[in-house]
């Protein structure tokens, strides 16, 4: 009994290294482009205007995606469609790397949304059906989501070493082989598992799923729209209107089709709905502070752009031991309402320091305290938004709350990029060439405030709406209530 028992720990402990490797990768390819993106625009000849949508293809349409990329994982088997994911994943990245133009590359990145957005909601919810004991699953969920920030932050010093060492192409097909040996594996380490259904009820709400999936592609351009064009342009205000449009047409479809994408119970569900206002402000603070970090580095300190990924590196280092030993701790401690309004109040305070901006400055007494503060925050925001998503609803919805989730911390991320980088030029000016250190310390130390200022409300809305989590007695009693009940078919 007890090599069964150590049998089924090893295959477990297994698949979360597997599963982490992906997210790793997944976030990964949200930062890399960025250094690379000036060797990019060389290599294939590309005009300004089509520079930005080397990110925005993978990033909006990565949003647009999740909610369906989710569901669709909870009806019809989350192994199945995470292994769909990372196949497409994985052949669009080398897609990418051998692409001849510019056009090809768009479609490429296009296609690695698509697939990104199949995978993390399943590999999210096959994490919830594989650690079914509290403390495994707090454990668990810290590994998983430290890597997976690390992902990131590595992403911008990664970028930079293979753009100058090998080549721009390198940082697409390094996705290759790594998704080639998790599919390779996946399918011995991980279970299959789906929502328990009436067969009429396994049926996807198209209509539903067109409606939303549009309306987000259409609120997360906006932003986009808004940053290029100016707000004023009939784009950004024109994408807001059909986004809006799109969600009231969603929710009448939802409230007549007998087998909806999102059942309307979910918007009456008070600690999920708390935990995606906590997602959206989540997105809204961090990824303004890393981008703001790499203009603060480059256009005011003038780093180049490996000296600009080191600077970043003790983030990354320290979210790592951050995640994989404080957080569970702090999960088993205080529940993941806590934990995440802790973790914002790090990144809130994280930002202040950040927002003395001096310039010149004393990397060690000057960056560095908020970057360790930041290497604290970040991890204990990211696995408990997760946590608090996830245990708040049934387990056979738990794609589908991933999906929720994931997207509100996108588009969250979009506006906040777009709202704080419009602090920064109304303060500092639309070109900083010329501008004085002044200036300059003043816009970023502003724009900062603001990120600081996203992080405690979020803090603030976690703490008054997520409640602790509480005995259930129905069939959709909440994850973390219970010792979960879950449908497995190997």
């Amino acid at each position: 009994m007890l090599s069964i028992a150590q049998s089924a720990a090893r295959r477990r402990w297994m698949a979360l290294a597997l599963l982490a490797a992906v997210e790793f990768v997944l976030l990964l390819d949200t930062a890399i482009v960025n250094i690379a993106t000036p060797a990019i625009e060389a290599g294939l000849h590309l005009t300004e205007a089509e520079l930005p949508w080397i990110q925005n293809a993978y990033l909006l349409v990565f949003g647009g995606f999740l909610l369906l990329g989710g569901r669709a994982a909870d009806l019809f088997g989350r192994r199945r469609f995470y292994l769909l994911g990372l196949g497409l994943f994985t052949a669009s990245s080398l897609l990418a790397g051998l692409a001849p133009t510019g056009g090809a590359l768009l479609a490429a990145r296009a296609l690695q949304g698509v697939g990104a957005a199949v995978v993390l909601p399943a590999e999210q919810s096959l994490l919830v059906t594989i650690f079914t004991d509290a403390e495994e699953f707090n454990k668990a969920f810290g590994v998983w989501g430290a890597i997976g920030a690390a992902g990131g932050l590595f992403g911008i010093l990664l970028g930079g070493l293979l753009t100058q060492l090998v080549g721009w192409p390198w940082i697409f097909l390094i996705n290759v082989p790594v998704g080639v040996a998790a599919l390779l594996l996946s399918p011995r380490v991980l279970p299959e598992s789906r929502a328990d259904a009436a067969k009429g009820a396994r049926r996807l709400d198209l209509a539903g799923a067109l409606a939303v999936t549009v309306a987000i592609l259409a609120l997360a351009y906006a932003p986009v729209a808004g940053q290029q064009s100016g707000w004023l342009s009939w784009q950004a205000p024109g994408a807001l209107g059909l986004a809006v449009a799109l969600a009231l047409a969603f929710l009448v479809i939802e409230a007549r089709s007998p087998s909806p994408l999102v059942p309307l119970r979910f918007f009456r569900n008070r600690d999920a709905n708390g935990a995606n206002v906590a997602s959206f402000l989540v997105g809204a603070a961090h990824a303004p502070m890393f981008f703001l970090l790499s203009l603060y580095f480059q256009q005011a300190l003038h780093y180049d752009a490996l000296t600009a990924g080191l600077a970043i590196l003790p983030i990354a280092v320290l979210s790592l031991p951050t995640g994989v030993l404080l957080v569970p701790r702090a999960l088993d401690h205080l529940g993941a309402r806590r934990t995440l309004a802790a973790g914002m109040f790090l990144l809130a305070t994280g930002a202040l320091l950040f927002a003395r901006a001096p310039i010149p400055n004393t990397f060690v007494f000057d960056i560095l305290p908020g970057s360790v503060l930041m290497a604290l925050g970040l991890p204990a925001t990211m696995v408990s938004v997760n946590v608090a998503a996830l245990t708040a609803v049934a387990q056979a919805d738990t794609g589908l709350a991933s999906g929720l989730m994931n997207t509100a911390q996108r588009v969250g991320s979009g506006i906040g990029i777009s709202a704080l980088i419009a602090v920064f030029v109304a303060r500092a000016g639309a070109s900083t060439a010329g501008a004085s250190a002044a200036t300059l310390s003043a816009g970023f130390g502003l724009a900062f405030l603001g990120a600081a200022a996203f992080a405690l409300l979020g803090a603030a809305l976690a703490l008054l709406i997520i409640r602790q989590p509480r005995a259930a007695a129905d069939e959709e009693q909440p994850i973390a209530a219970s010792a979960h009940k879950f449908s497995f078919h190997h």
